[in-house]
């Protein structure tokens, strides 16, 4: 991810069955990768989300995160 350029990342792929996968990568020669996207758990804490400024060493807080997603690799046909 840290040698990742700004702009689109990937797509999301919406199965009938509800099952979502985030598709990374798969042109310019880079290998794809499938992400099977999750629901998080809650926190009981609170979470932001914020824009970084590393030449003034400050931050902005952007939003509140209420919900969570977990990306899982998906396994098949990759061995």
């Amino acid at each position: 991810l840290k040698d990742a350029g700004s702009g689109r990342y990937g797509k999301i792929l919406i199965h009938k069955s509800g099952k979502t996968i985030l598709v990374i990568g798969g042109h310019n020669g880079t290998p794809e990768v499938r992400m099977e996207v999750n629901d998080g758990l809650q926190t009981g804490f609170v979470q932001q989300a914020v824009s970084i400024d590393t030449d003034n060493g400050s931050y902005i807080p952007i939003a509140d995160i209420k919900k969570s997603i977990v990306l899982t690799p998906v396994m098949e046909g990759v061995f």
